[in-house]
């Protein structure tokens, strides 16, 4: 299963997934999103992305790769966001990251490729 963001609105908020049909450009992932979505494999995020919140896809126990190369414009990603991830076996990046929250990487003990 897959979750595509590319179509959404400028923010999503807290916790609250939804079905976009707007083409405004989503620039931040409200705290939360996708936490515990235990069945998502992939997420495929929007190239406009400057911030992703706090836990945003924490225990998403299936998702195996995150790859954020294509989110030039990502400067931030918040505490705890990728935290128990227990498949999580690659992590890739983009050039211009800025910060890295807290725990972001806490409890992925597969993790065997992080891409800088």
């Amino acid at each position: 299963e897959s979750l595509d963001l590319l179509p959404c609105r400028e923010q999503i908020g807290k916790g609250v997934p939804c079905r976009c049909t707007y083409l405004v450009p989503l620039r931040r992932i409200g705290d939360g999103l996708l936490r515990g979505l235990r069945a998502l494999e992939s997420v495929v995020l929007p190239l406009g992305l400057e911030e992703i919140g706090e836990a945003v896809l924490r225990e998403c126990e299936r998702l195996v790769t995150v790859d954020f190369s294509a989110c030039t414009s990502l400067r931030r990603i918040g505490k705890f966001s990728l935290r128990s991830l227990p498949a999580l076996r690659s992590l890739v990046l983009p050039p211009n990251i800025e910060e890295i929250g807290d725990g972001v990487l806490s409890e992925c003990e597969n993790l065997v490729t992080l891409d800088l």
